[in-house]
């Protein structure tokens, strides 16, 4: 197995109109899911999630998640600080942890680096295949 370049992969990483509020960089995330939904990219602060469903979070709700990745679960206490709606029950929806400690969130950043990896390998599988 190769290792990626990091200029290759960097390109992964996400950027969003909210940057500017944001403590620590976002990694794109695949295979990460919560009881809403799919995760879509992840930090050492928080995550951005595509809620599907009847039963959203609601702005400023603080709720336990449960970050399910392929080696488990991962409980963290997040708070809903920002929230658009895409269509007919369909939320873009931030999550901001709270109270984490270092160990915690040493886990969440390994989760989401293992995530982008993951994405990596697959975009240049893609690719190879197509060439």
């Amino acid at each position: 197995m190769t290792t990626q370049p990091r200029q290759n992969i960097m390109h992964l990483l996400q950027g969003n109109k909210h940057d500017e509020r944001r403590q620590h960089g976002r990694i794109r995330c695949t295979a990460l899911f919560t009881r809403f939904g799919k995760i879509l990219d992840m930090s050492a602060s928080g995550m951005r999630v595509h809620c599907k469903g009847w039963r959203t979070p609601e702005l400023n709700d603080v709720m336990e998640v449960e970050i399910k990745h392929p080696h488990g679960v991962i409980m963290v206490t997040s708070k809903i600080v920002w929230r658009e709606r895409l269509g007919l029950r369909q939320y873009m929806t931030a999550f901001r942890f709270m109270d984490l400690t270092p160990e915690k969130q040493r886990q969440i950043v390994e989760v989401a680096q293992e995530s982008l990896q993951a994405a990596a390998l697959e975009e240049t599988a893609q690719s190879s295949t197509h060439s």
